[in-house]
């Protein structure tokens, strides 16, 4: 129970501050690449959730090659989703590389 109120409330959160924020609404406004480069952006960061749900499934990968896929688009449209790649690879390393209670201290010292 607790968890599911949880993910609402963050939900919630993340969706209000990204729709009142300056930046998105003066770069979604121009007629220029920002809008493409935003939707390109939002579909990595929604991808790599839905990875992060779903990562012991087999078959999980077709989502990491979805998110390279898109990375590599967005470089011909603007820069700004490459950023995508800093979280894409901190949660692919601490998702897959150091769970075990060993390499905590670890998993501590390089994020």
């Amino acid at each position: 129970m607790f968890g599911t109120v949880s993910t609402v409330i963050a939900a919630a959160v993340g969706a209000l501050s990204f729709s009142f924020s300056d930046t998105f609404w003066f770069n979604g406004a121009e007629a220029e690449v920002y809008a493409a480069s935003t939707v390109i952006y939002a579909a990595i960061m929604y991808f790599i959730m839905l990875w992060n749900e779903r990562s012991e499934e087999p078959g999980s990968e077709k989502y990491l090659l979805l998110i390279c896929y898109l990375i590599g688009l967005s470089t011909g449209i603007h820069l700004m989703s490459v950023l995508a790649m800093i979280p894409v690879v901190m949660i692919v390393v601490s998702k897959n590389i150091l769970t075990t209670k060993k390499n905590m201290i670890l998993r501590l010292n390089i994020f």
